[in-house]
């Protein structure tokens, strides 16, 4: 399908939506029930027209010397080593402009591209240290001309998987839940478990995968070719079955297209760019774009439409039925208002109150379980010292040099261990209270809702991602998600302390110099250093959340922000469950009081009108099965 025809179903699901919010707005005084939170973001993202395509696959296997070639120059940092550290979102722009987005919002120029690499390449970082150690860096913005990209989509190489550098896997998988289409990048060898193991991951999170093979021009063509068959066929019995279209491997010479680009000769440029290869991986990319707009986030946007679709018939039905009941079931009205009103009393402010202070228990263990685990006496301190005790003179440089990087990953593991407990703990407390009230007070019944006719495989896929992004925004907090995405499910880097282990890894007391000293004395010495050192890279960990504060002083440290939004947000669920059930009554009540004969005329009325969206959202569905069908062919 071409780009015009995805853009002319997506301007006209967009249409639709519009007309159903724009009725909704404009007779407020039916009290209709509002779009919910799922269908505003639906339109929203139709609207804005935004798309991301993550690049990602092992480590070495040419991820940003791809995106170098596409741009035409080397512009994103590589090396023979672990290049990219950081995740770089790729924008097309007039002209160049580059920034470092950091965790709480704040946005830093860079003042020319050699500078990139001061921030998200890693062999840079391991010679030179940390850009901006104080700070976390979220991602690094690169906007610079790239014509064939459309409007609106942006291109994020992630760091390599398999690397020795965790923290590049988790950075790599963090931002893939954003992501709305995946190219996976493989080399001309074959295809390695972990490669296979993370397409299961991203498979979970988008179909929208297309999968190219790099560096062909590395090897002989015979054993391309062979590897790529035997590849695609290795992806295609591990996650064909969830993919919407067939597994197709295309390759390409990143090497050769950006040589093209940086050609002086029209005619070499030419010649190179139909070596490369490129031209199909270019129209796949354009396609798998076209087809995550026009279908994917369409679909996404059907479903939610026909859910809303059919909650406000089902609510207009409902008043409709009461209204030409009203004469004969006076009494049962009055009597399911009353038992509303119950309900409403029993969930009202004291319980929601009760349900509060559990919350604020929970914030307040969690507080306490994050400051103990953080002291001297701590329960990680205490596991160091019981195995530095028990290290040998021989054992202890390569346990001080694993020191650092083993000593941040359970820090993190803590932080990551005691937000899943406290955010499970809160969620269980908030869905209690929502079955409690949810059940909605009834006027009548034999709705007859609009079917989706097969759309559910198109909701499987979709909601997924959507309904995880929803939950983390939601628990995040509402104070941004920028900064609170930081604060909620990234951990502080401590790179101060890290480097300097880096001089006690060189300055061990005898570590090298112990021809004067007994061995037993400069065991107990260096023990005695990195037991320090445990305590102070504790400390200072447990300071960076206990005492730094935001750059916009909005609190007093993160992890009082974390909590204060945790806090509120528990705070808005309940009141928003408790007005939604609050409004149904009212618009019980309203039914009851008003004329019989002239309610059941305007609910008839406004019942019409509103199945006037009927055969729009029809014609989008007809749309959706021709590409869904086409798509299985």
């Amino acid at each position: 399908m071409s780009e015009i025809s995805y853009e002319k179903l997506s301007v006209a699901m967009s249409g639709v939506m519009q007309k159903m919010q724009s009725y909704v707005a404009v007779n407020e005084k039916l009290s209709l029930p509002k779009p919910h939170t799922e269908f505003v973001a639906a339109k929203h993202t139709l609207e804005k027209g935004k798309l991301s395509v993550a690049v990602c696959g092992k480590v070495k296997n040419g991820k940003s010397s791809l995106i170098n070639a596409i741009i035409g120059r080397e512009l994103l940092p590589v090396c023979s080593d672990v290049a990219t550290s950081q995740v770089f979102v790729i924008n097309h722009a007039e002209k160049d402009s580059f920034y470092v987005v950091y965790a709480n919002g704040d946005r830093k120029p860079i003042p020319t591209k050699e500078e990139l690499v001061a921030y998200g390449s890693q062999a840079t970082i391991d010679s030179k240290g940390v850009m901006d150690a104080d700070k976390s860096i979220l991602y690094i913005e690169v906007n610079t001309p790239i014509e064939f990209l459309p409007k609106g989509v942006s291109i994020i190489d992630t760091p390599g998987i398999g690397s020795t550098y965790p923290q590049h896997t988790a950075i790599t998988k963090r931002y893939l839940k954003m992501a709305d289409a995946v190219l996976f990048v493989a080399n001309p060898s074959p295809l390695e478990k972990i490669e296979t193991d993370f397409l299961k991951e991203i498979v979970e999170v988008t179909p929208n995968i297309m999968f190219v093979t790099t560096k062909i021009d590395e090897n002989c063509i015979e054993s391309v070719d062979s590897n790529i068959a035997n590849n695609t066929k290795k992806i295609s019995e591990s996650i064909g079955g969830k993919l919407y279209r067939p597994v197709k491997m295309l390759k390409m010479s990143s090497k050769i297209l950006l040589e093209a680009a940086l050609s002086d000769s029209e005619k070499a440029s030419s010649f190179k760019y139909r070596h490369s290869n490129f031209q199909e991986v270019k129209e796949e990319l354009l396609n798998t774009v076209y087809l995550t707009r026009g279908y994917y986030q369409v679909g996404y946007a059907y479903n939610e439409s026909l859910k809303y679709y059919n909650a406000v018939l089902q609510s207009i039905e409902k008043r409709l039925q009461t209204a030409l009941a009203e004469g004969k079931k006076a009494n049962e009205i009055a009597n399911q208002i009353a038992e509303a009103r119950a309900r409403l009393n029993s969930l009202g402010r004291q319980k929601q109150a009760d349900i509060m202070a559990e919350v604020d228990n929970r914030l307040r263990a969690f507080d306490l379980s994050f400051r103990q685990k953080m002291q001297m006496n701590g329960s990680i301190v205490s596991k160091y010292e019981s195995i530095i005790d028990n290290l040998k003179y021989d054992e202890i440089q390569q346990f001080a040099d694993d020191l650092p990087t083993k000593l941040t990953e359970d820090l993190q593991n803590e932080w990551a261990h005691l937000q899943e407990t406290l955010v499970g703990d809160i969620t269980n407390l908030l869905e209690n209270y929502v079955d409690e009230i949810q059940t909605a007070p009834s006027g009548g019944s034999d709705v007859v809702l609009f079917s989706p006719n097969g759309i559910g495989e198109m909701e499987k896929a979709g909601l997924r991602r959507y309904l995880l992004n929803a939950r983390n925004e939601a628990y995040i907090g509402i104070g941004g998600v920028a900064a609170l995405d930081f604060i909620g499910f990234t951990a502080i880097p401590i790179i101060g302390p890290l480097i300097a282990l880096g001089g006690i890894g060189y300055t061990l007391y005898g570590l090298f110099a112990g021809r004067t000293r007994a061995k037993a004395e400069v065991l107990t010495q260096n023990q005695n250093a990195l037991k320090r050192f445990v305590r102070e890279t504790v400390q200072d960990f447990g300071k960076q959340y206990m005492e730094v504060s935001l750059e916009n002083g909005q609190y007093n440290s993160l992890l009082d922000g974390y909590k204060l939004n945790l806090h509120n947000y528990a705070d808005q669920v309940l009141s928003s469950t408790y007005a939604a059930y609050l409004q149904d009554v009212k618009a019980l009540e309203e039914v009851r009081d008003s004329n019989k004969a002239e309610s059941a005329t305007l609910l008839r009325g406004i019942k019409e009108k509103w199945e006037g969206n009927k055969p729009m959202l029809a014609d989008v569905r007809k749309q959706l099965e021709e590409i869904g069908h086409g798509l299985k062919q």
